[in-house]
């Protein structure tokens, strides 16, 4: 799976984060999380891989491009998935608010 040049596996990442903000836009969290664990791996990867292989100044320049997007697109998922936490806690206070809503009404009636 990691023979393939380091910059590719950088491209890879990108590619893969792509895919999970797209995925978190279309509110598809199944195939986020899947995604996410593979990109996961390829980034475990680097650690071992960056420091024994060597880039051409063409390579590094690229590589700082992909990890610029790689962060605009995090920042992206990262708003989505804050913005999809609101929403599962607003929902279930919304329960538990109607929830005691009809407890305190069955009391009375």
């Amino acid at each position: 799976m990691f023979d393939e040049p380091l910059i590719v596996t950088y491209e890879t990442i990108s590619d893969l984060t792509w895919q999970m903000l797209r995925a978190a836009q279309r509110d598809d969290w199944a195939m986020f999380v899947g995604v996410e664990a593979f990109r996961a791996q390829l980034t475990d990867s680097l650690a071992t891989r960056s420091a024994a292989e060597h880039m051409s100044e063409v390579e590094k320049q690229r590589k700082r491009e992909i990890l610029y997007q790689v962060m605009y697109d995090n920042l992206d998922i990262n708003d989505l998935v804050s913005k999809r936490e609101l929403q599962r806690e607003l929902q279930a206070r919304a329960i538990a608010i109607d929830e005691t809503t009809t407890t305190d009404f069955r009391k009375a009636a």
